[in-house]
């Protein structure tokens, strides 16, 4: 069992160390691995194609998000990675660019909602 963790580590190294940089600024690195499993990611959910460019500007605002929310929020985030976990299976965690994919969805889904039930509740004692 170790013996295939440690492979997998290596393996996914030296896939990483041989991947073009595509976007390097401010501590946030893309690679074109992770920009298409992004892309592959994006289609599955939203069924539609998007272009490099707005993969590159989605990634960006996912990692930023994520950095954003483990720096001021941790509690959040680690109730948010139970909640995952518990949808999914523990594989998920093994692969960074789908766990920060569905961390911001449900992200999305939660601030959508609560922007949702305060515009209600303004609405409804105006």
């Amino acid at each position: 069992m170790v013996y295939k963790l440690l492979l997998f580590v290596i393996i996914f190294t030296i896939k990483t160390a041989y991947s073009n940089i595509i976007y390097d600024k401010n501590n946030i690195l893309i690679t074109d691995i992770e920009m298409n499993s992004y892309m592959n990611l994006y289609n599955d959910y939203a069924e539609n194609s998007i272009s490099k460019n707005e993969a590159i500007k989605n990634i960006v605002l996912i990692k930023r998000t994520i950095k954003f929310l483990e720096k001021n929020n941790p509690n959040f985030l680690s109730n948010l990675d139970l909640e995952i976990e518990k949808e999914f299976q523990k594989e998920i965690f093994s692969d960074q660019a789908s766990l920060n994919f569905i961390r911001f969805q449900k992200i999305k889904k939660i601030h959508y909602f609560n922007f949702l039930s305060f515009s209600a509740s303004t609405l409804l004692f105006r």
